[in-house]
């Protein structure tokens, strides 16, 4: 249950520069 979820983490990520929120 991680498709939506992983891929908007990975846009967000790269839009603020590539930066992982865990």
């Amino acid at each position: 249950m991680h498709s939506r979820a992983e891929g908007l983490e990975l846009v967000g990520s790269l839009r603020n520069g590539g930066k992982v929120n865990d």
